[in-house]
C-alpha cells in the first residue's frame, strides 16, 4: 500500500515514485478524496464535460467534476512518478478531509466520480473508512462500484466479521492500537 498525495485531495507525496519503487511485488494506491466547491477550478473540461451529462442538480454536478478530477490529478501523479499498474485503489474517506456538512448527496457526487474513473481502469476500488466517517460524510450509502472495506478503529475480530460500513465486505482492519514496537505505525490486517 503506497500513499499516492500528500494528506488532501489534489496534493501529490514527493516521495510516491521512491517508495512505489522500494514497495515492489503487488502493490495498491491510496488516495485522499473530499468535496471542497473551490476546487472546481482544479477540474478538467472531461470531467466537467461527464458531469454535465448527470440527471443532476449544478452543486450535484460540480461536485462529481470535482471527484473525477481528484482522479484525474491522482493518475496525473501516479504517470508522473513512474507508478504503473497498481493491483487495487484504494479511496481514504475520513471527516477531516474537506466535506459539505449539510448536503450528503455533494459528498456522495464527489466521492462517484472518483470512484467512476477509477474503476474505469479496470482495477478494483476499496474505500478506507471508520463506520463513524462514511456515516457523517456519506448518510450510510452503498457505492455499487466499491468493492471493499478497509475499516479503521475496529479489532480485526470485529471489522472481518461484519459487512462493512458501505456494505461491501471488508478485506483490511486497522486497530486503533499501532505496532508496539514503538515506530508509530498503524497495525492493518487483512480478513
Amino acid at each position: 500500500m503506497v500513499g499516492l498525495d500528500g494528506g488532501k485531495a489534489f496534493t501529490s507525496n514527493p516521495c510516491l515514485g521512491r517508495q512505489w519503487r522500494a514497495a515492489g511485488g503487488p502493490r495498491a494506491l491510496y488516495v485522499n478524496s473530499g468535496y471542497n466547491p473551490d476546487n472546481l477550478s482544479k477540474t478538467t473540461s472531461d470531467c466537467r464535460d461527464l458531469a454535465a451529462k448527470l440527471s443532476a442538480t449544478d452543486s450535484e454536478r460540480n461536485a462529481y467534476a470535482i471527484g473525477c478530477g481528484e482522479a484525474v490529478h491522482s493518475l496525473g501523479t501516479a504517470r508522473d512518478a513512474g507508478v504503473a499498474d497498481p493491483l487495487m485503489w484504494w479511496i481514504d474517506v475520513e471527516s477531516t478531509n474537506s466535506w459539505d456538512d449539510v448536503d450528503v448527496n455533494l459528498n456522495r457526487f464527489a466521492l462517484q466520480g472518483q470512484i467512476d474513473q477509477l474503476a474505469a481502469l479496470g482495477r478494483p476500488v476499496g474505500v478506507y473508512s471508520t463506520f463513524k466517517d462514511w456515516l457523517f460524510v456519506t448518510g450510510a450509502w452503498g457505492p455499487p462500484a466499491v468493492v471493499a472495506n478497509w475499516v479503521a478503529g475496529l479489532s480485526p475480530t470485529a471489522a472481518c466479521t461484519a459487512p462493512g460500513f458501505s456494505g461491501a465486505p471488508v478485506w483490511l482492519a486497522q486497530e486503533r492500537a499501532t505496532w508496539s514496537d514503538g515506530s508509530g505505525l498503524d497495525s492493518d490486517w487483512s480478513c
